[in-house]
């Protein structure tokens, strides 16, 4: 390979292994990422974390306290955002940053999501609105208009055969 050839493809291959990581790192984990994403929707975790404020969750190999985790509330039916204060027979003792109570919920790490890696502020908020059936309306809306001018604008006309002259 010369050298002319060399520096493209390794500033392709560079490129390619940062989006792989990139993806691993923040990619959604049904979709083979190891984030999990959270939006805040109360005042719990108050001053730290604000409602609407979009919550990136890495799963770890141990949590300890005074970690901000996410778990599915068997009692709530949801996914409650909450700092582990305690750690009690395998099972974390939890409490929203600014509740003067404790959860009534008592996961084991099993059902935590994963703790919080980055806070975006106010970018949940936004999120939320896009899924709403409003949203939703006006996407498929504007991919039908796009589809619409794409076959306008892609409409060739036939120009007829080019003959040899003799």
């Amino acid at each position: 390979m010369t050298r002319k050839r060399l520096l493209p493809t390794l500033a392709t291959g560079a490129l390619a292994a940062l989006l792989v990581a990139s993806w691993i790192a923040v990619g959604p984990r049904q979709l083979g990422g190891r984030a999990s994403f959270a939006v805040i929707v109360g005042t719990s975790m108050e001053p730290k974390l604000h409602r609407g404020d979009l919550v990136v969750l890495h799963e770890d190999g141990g949590y300890r306290v005074g970690d901000v985790v996410a778990y599915r509330s068997a009692l709530l039916h949801r996914t409650v955002l909450h700092r582990i204060v305690a750690v009690r027979g395998g099972h974390y003792v939890l409490k929203g940053d600014s509740n003067d109570f404790l959860d009534p919920d008592r996961p084991d790490r099993g059902r935590v999501l994963g703790k919080q890696w980055v806070r975006v502020p106010g970018v949940g908020a936004t999120l939320e609105q896009l899924r709403t059936p409003r949203a939703a309306a006006v996407l498929v809306g504007f991919l039908v208009l796009l589809s619409g001018l794409g076959a306008v604008l892609g409409r060739n006309e036939p120009v007829g055969e080019v003959g040899e002259a003799r």
